[in-house]
């Protein structure tokens, strides 16, 4: 049978959490992304960190940890600053929990990517066509990502980090025929 069981607010104690780190990868590719780098940070119901309680890889999170009953989070990320502007995908994820007293809480925070991958590919006759170009992607703020026809080919993928508000992605293509 099921029970609806209520913990009350002013409940002492404590219990303790295992955390887990995965990676939701985009369809598009079988790329397999390592988590075991990635910095882990607990935070409070407030959202602030809680001391003693950030480890720079998930490698060096215990097993178990014991914390006071109440409401936290776990946050997890790629092992690198994220940028407006990258050349690889960077991944985050948060998951709220609640440590209940003498429970184990199992924790499972799920990055996802933080940005957007462009790429750019040409026909077989573009280089027929156009002796020079220059290709700007912009989600409307001042930074862009930039090709130009002096760049190597086959062009990178890049990626870029969206504002909250953003709607539109706007694509400018400025070509010279030959």
């Amino acid at each position: 049978s099921c029970v609806n069981e209520e913990v009350p607010a002013y409940e002492n104690g404590s219990g303790k959490m295992q955390l887990e780190v995965d990676v939701l990868k985009p369809k598009s590719t079988r790329a397999t992304v390592d988590t075991k780098d990635f910095p882990v940070t607990l935070l409070n119901a407030e959202g602030n960190p809680l001391g003693g309680h950030k480890y720079n890889k998930v490698s060096e999170v215990p097993k178990q940890i014991q914390l006071p009953v109440g409401q936290y989070a776990a946050e997890s990320h790629s092992p690198f600053e994220f940028e407006k502007i990258m050349d690889k995908p960077y991944y985050k994820g948060i998951e709220d929990f609640y440590i209940r007293k003498d429970m184990n809480t199992k924790v499972e925070v799920t990055c996802r990517m933080a940005n957007g991958s462009f790429e750019v590919k040409f026909s077989d006759t573009f280089h027929e066509v156009f002796k020079a170009w220059n290709i700007m992607i912009n989600d409307g703020t001042e930074t862009a990502i930039a090709y130009s026809a002096t760049d190597v080919l086959p062009l990178p993928k890049r990626y870029m980090r969206f504002e909250d508000k953003t709607s539109e992605i706007f694509v400018n293509f400025v070509g010279v025929t030959n």
